[in-house]
């Protein structure tokens, strides 16, 4: 996976879905995120931050450096035939 600003890209193979775990600070949460996976936009979407998630996490992972503000759920997208 890459990022450029909110964008995403992810590469994969063998998987229906993942989620996307948004780190505080990462993305500008009042813009859409976009999330491409395999070239093919999975998300386009403005994603709410999730306070409860946030200490969740927070909790589990007793870590100050790996906050995360939000979680999205991604489908990845069926393969496109070739022609």
């Amino acid at each position: 996976m890459t990022r450029a600003g909110n964008a995403y890209d992810v590469t994969c193979r063998g998987v229906a879905a993942f989620e996307l775990w948004v780190g505080v600070g990462t993305v500008d949460l009042a813009a859409p995120v976009v999330v491409r996976v395999n070239g093919v936009e999975a998300f386009r979407g403005v994603v709410a931050a999730d306070l409860g998630f946030l200490l969740e996490r927070a909790a589990a992972d007793d870590d100050r450096t790996m906050l995360y503000a939000a979680r999205l759920p991604v489908t990845v997208p069926a393969p496109t035939p070739a022609k």
